[in-house]
């Protein structure tokens, strides 16, 4: 099962991703900087299930979470450290890595989209492929309707790190904020699904009078994750060429900082 989940997820995200690369003007990325950042999103995802697991087991140990007695701020909390933050992180670190092995290749705010929606396919695809067996129909069809997520995620961080990059090089904006809001954005969004749609959703399990409420909640959650990748990817779609525009090489940052 895990590998027709995996097969599928990939050539949805696949499509996508060779859509996005033809957007780019005047002419799209090489091969290697198309690929290189998906390897390194596969390698991100057994990382961040690492530190998620030591991170839960100390907050265990020191009795910030308490599985027997839960509560909603322990569902934020437990959201946060088994998914918004590690996965985030090392996502965040692999676009970074990825910044610097292509620095000199890098041409506009476009392709640090194109690195984000790269490492996420990467992750993606090495997730459904980790979790998929065992999962029931009903859980499948939600993870392939949401499976653009990570790439929406890292898309809108790809970005703010672009931007980040424009704004230093032009002189505009505030380049560090960029920064920070690359990171939290998607930590913030990623942490709150995620309790929606599993952690809180295990708390108000423990209650027999919460069926009701857990299904309104984990709907609105899913619909609303639909939502987002419908928004985000037909923003980009619309705005390609506007972040294209925004170039990186020193002669067109010179001329864009001195119009």
């Amino acid at each position: 099962m895990s590998v027709s989940v995996a097969a599928v997820s990939a050539l949805i995200l696949g499509v996508l991703y060779v859509r996005m690369i033809k957007r780019e003007t005047p002419e799209p990325i090489g091969y290697l900087q198309a690929l290189l950042p998906i390897a390194l999103g596969v390698a991100t995802m057994y990382l961040a299930v690492y530190l998620a697991i030591v991170c839960f087991g100390y907050l265990v140990s020191q009795g910030y979470i308490d599985p027997t007695k839960p509560t909603v701020l322990q569902g934020l909390l437990t959201a946060f450290v088994m998914a918004g933050f590690p996965e985030e992180l090392f996502k965040f670190l692999a676009i970074l890595v990825s910044v610097v092995i292509f620095r000199s290749r890098i041409k506009n705010v476009y392709e640090y989209i194109l690195l984000g929606a790269a490492v996420a396919i990467g992750f993606t695809l090495a997730e459904e492929f980790y979790y998929a067996d065992g999962a029931n129909t009903v859980t499948l069809v939600t993870r392939l309707l949401t499976v653009a997520g990570h790439m929406v995620f890292n898309m809108i961080m790809g970005e703010f790190l672009g931007r980040a990059r424009y704004n230093k090089l032009t002189g505009r904006g505030l380049p560090a904020l960029n920064c920070i809001l690359a990171f939290l954005v998607p930590v913030a969004i990623h942490t709150l699904y995620d309790a929606c749609t599993s952690s809180i959703g295990t708390l108000l399990a423990s209650s027999p009078d919460s069926v009701d409420l857990i299904v309104v909640i984990g709907l609105s959650a899913y619909l609303g994750m639909i939502v987002l990748q419908i928004v985000v990817l037909t923003r980009f779609k619309k705005k390609a060429a506007a972040f294209c525009a925004m170039s990186l090489l020193p002669e067109a940052a010179a001329d864009a900082a001195n119009p």
